[in-house]
């Protein structure tokens, strides 16, 4: 903790729906009046946003090949700019793709198992190897959630494939990978069948094939239903850190998933707390900042920090 090293990071979450004739498909989130989500989907213009195609160190559009089950998808990449952040997004919707392929980067979180488990290898899977083709080799990588935990498949593969070992390799992701869970309930965690996880993975394995019960066992978890392949599980075991999103949410994740230490105190699982923070002028909606300046008067802004604003709520 005494030293800041510096990192490069890259930071895997979900993929958002592209269109490679120059539209997207986006969504918006409002609560019905009895309380449940809605989306609204809308097609966007790419010509109206600082979204280009990411390249290759020579200069072409860079697309990847995803191996899935049988058959293999295509994954082009485009490229947002936030200032001095490089954002990356993952898109299958190519002509070269079959049609239900095409369709498997238009929606999040969607779709029965079969297309999550797609989403994920293609996030997981194909997110690493498009770092490859542009040329980027992260430091440490920030896997948001399980969804992205098919990064330490990918990454052991390549390792294995330049001659290391699997234990030698698996202690290489652990030590450069880092994982946030959001989810403090366990259906919110994607889980699969082992012959999903098998039929999916099959064109994956390559010259790790003999490693392939070693991974799948990173992923085993029994929750209570059966033995599973938990992308949570699998992300816990492949990272050196992992924390929850507040004080609260940590102490439930340690209690969600005690059974993966059952020789650990309680008080030293490797689950730690990081709170959340905001810059609230840019995050908070407008109504909501009139209503405070109405309760609070001028120069609240000046007091977030301090527990004796809120209580006043």
């Amino acid at each position: 903790d005494s030293v800041q090293p510096h990192y490069t990071f890259l930071v895997v979450d979900a993929m958002t729906g592209q269109n490679a004739v120059n539209t997207a498909e986006a969504f918006h989130q409002r609560l019905t009046p009895d309380g449940w989500q809605e989306e609204s989907y809308e097609r966007l213009n790419w010509s109206d946003t600082a979204i280009t195609p990411a390249t290759t160190p020579d200069g072409k559009p860079c697309v990847t090949a995803v191996p899935l089950g049988d058959r293999t998808v295509l994954v082009a990449v485009w490229r947002v700019r936030l200032g001095r952040v490089r954002l990356f997004l993952l898109d299958t919707d190519l002509a070269e793709n079959a049609p239900w392929d095409r369709e498997l980067s238009a929606r999040l979180y969607g779709g029965d198992r079969e297309t999550r488990i797609q989403q994920e290898i293609i996030l997981g899977i194909g997110g690493v190897r498009a770092l490859r083709a542009m040329g980027l080799a992260p430091t440490v990588r920030h896997l948001n959630e399980g969804h992205a935990a098919f990064v330490a498949l990918q990454r052991i593969r390549e390792m294995i494939e330049q001659g290391r070992s699997f234990d030698d390799s698996l202690e290489e992701v652990r030590r450069s990978t880092v994982f946030t869970t959001h989810t403090p309930v366990p259906a919110g965690h994607d889980a699969f069948p082992f012959n999903l996880v098998e039929k999916y993975l099959a064109g994956t394995w390559g010259e790790i094939g003999q490693h392939r019960q070693n991974f799948l066992a990173l992923g085993e978890y029994d929750n209570g239903s059966g033995s599973l392949f938990n992308m949570t599980a699998l992300a816990l075991r492949t990272s050196q850190f992992a924390n929850g999103v507040s004080a609260l949410h940590g102490e439930v994740t340690r209690s969600m998933w005690r059974p993966m230490w059952p020789e650990t105190p309680a008080d030293q699982l490797p689950v730690r707390s990081i709170t959340n923070g905001v810059h609230v002028p840019t995050w908070m909606a407008g109504p909501v900042f009139a209503l405070l300046d109405d309760h609070f008067g001028p120069g609240w802004l000046d007091h977030v920090d301090e527990p004796g604003l809120w209580e006043r709520l």
